[in-house]
């Protein structure tokens, strides 16, 4: 039962809370660094094709004029180097004039999505490539990067936030956890120090505490000391009453005798119980005595 607080308290709450922020953080860098990377890549293949195709359309358009179909298609070799693309046709209006690799990126069932680029060549000419990229040789470095700084990312997070989730345990609820002891074994007869760990906020509650009970311990040494000599006192009074000759007692708010002392009841033969709890005229053995009560106490 002594654990129970430790495991649905502020330690596993916040330690919850900070693998769900570290999740969240280690999240949003990775949509971020994807988009920026898919936005790079798509940037990068955009200038790559434009500048194959810009470089090798003059003399493309020469080869097809010369009707050199085998020319055209080893100049289209070139876009082999880029390893997203799968095949590459050369159109007009719709007619396939040349490919790479041939028969065509329709006839081959080359996979990927196409991409038309028109490059002028002047006086009112120019020539369509239809370019067939395969998106997902394209952003598989993309996805590996990603994949990469997401697991930095979470790791970097949990490392972060779980450190700080410890040191949050150690400043905060052990000192919390050892003054909440100190008060629950502490009585009023015996009140107990909490140990005093750092000198911060809960440090200053500590001292605070700490200096309530002792003065707590100084109340309690101060009330037994007086109470010890109240009962000397009172011992000495019995004691005094006992061996007088005098009769001593002692009378509440409404005069009804609290105390008499023994000699009265030697003298008299009476009880305790006839007289604690009495007025003085209520004892009066003699009839005749009444009056004189009335006058006294009038």
């Amino acid at each position: 039962m002594a654990k129970t607080p430790l495991k649905l308290g502020l330690f596993v709450r916040m330690l919850a809370l900070c693998i769900l922020v570290a999740g969240l953080c280690a999240a949003l860098v990775t949509v971020a660094f994807f988009s920026y990377r898919t936005a790079v890549t798509t940037n990068r293949l955009a200038n790559e094709l434009a500048a194959q195709t810009y470089a090798t359309a003059p003399v493309v358009a020469a080869s097809l004029a010369d009707g050199n179909e085998a020319g055209v298609a080893r100049l289209l070799r070139v876009f082999g180097g880029l390893r997203y693309v799968t095949c590459v046709d050369i159109v007009n209006e719709g007619l396939l004039l040349a490919s790479w690799p041939p028969p065509g990126c329709d006839l081959a069932a080359a996979a990927g999505e196409d991409r038309l680029i028109t490059v002028p060549l002047g006086e009112g000419r120019d020539i369509t490539y239809r370019i067939r990229v395969d998106d997902t040789l394209l952003m598989t470095p993309v996805r590996q990067e990603t994949a990469i700084v997401a697991s930095v990312m979470m790791l970097l997070s949990l490392i972060i936030f779980i450190s700080l989730t410890v040191s949050f345990r150690r400043f905060v609820l052990t000192p919390l956890h050892g003054l909440r002891k100190a008060m629950q074994d502490s009585t009023p007869r015996k009140p107990v120090r909490a140990r005093h760990i750092h000198d911060d906020e809960i440090g200053a509650i500590v001292k605070a505490y700490n200096s309530l009970v002792a003065a707590a311990r100084l109340f309690v040494r101060r009330l037994d000391r007086s109470q010890a000599q109240l009962a000397d006192s009172e011992k000495r009074f019995r004691e005094l009453a006992e061996v007088s000759g005098d009769w001593f007692f002692e009378m509440d708010a409404d005069l009804r005798l609290s105390f008499v002392a023994d000699s009265f009841y030697d003298i008299t033969g009476l009880t305790p119980d006839a007289v604690i709890g009495r007025r003085r005229q209520d004892i009066a053995v003699d009839a005749n005595m009444q009056g004189a009560f009335a006058r006294h106490i009038g």
